[in-house]
């Protein structure tokens, strides 16, 4: 029986390989792209502290990995304050 390399593939290789493509770093223009939002809202969003983001020179990079985890943090913090049933509000109509 011969060692050697096998055609399987290693799943802590690939998973690791997949953790790389996932990190990607990216600019604001980017970033704000995969986002789907104008550059300038990303922008002050970053400046505010609110998106996670650092500085390399002059300019701001995001990891596509953070931007993920932040936008699951959002909408589970979204799903948590929803209210199951909608109060009502105004006076009731008799």
């Amino acid at each position: 029986m011969k060692r050697g390399k096998t055609n399987s593939p290693d799943p802590v290789r690939a998973s690791k390989a997949a953790a790389l493509d996932t990190s990607e770093i990216m600019t604001l223009r980017d970033a704000a792209a995969y986002l789907k939002c104008h550059y300038r809202t990303l922008f002050k969003l970053v400046r505010s502290g609110k998106v996670p983001a650092f500085r390399v020179g002059a300019g701001w990079r995001c990891s596509r990995l953070d931007i993920d985890l932040w936008i699951a943090q959002q909408s589970a913090s979204l799903a948590e304050e929803t209210p199951s049933k909608p109060e009502r509000r105004g006076r009731r109509k008799k």
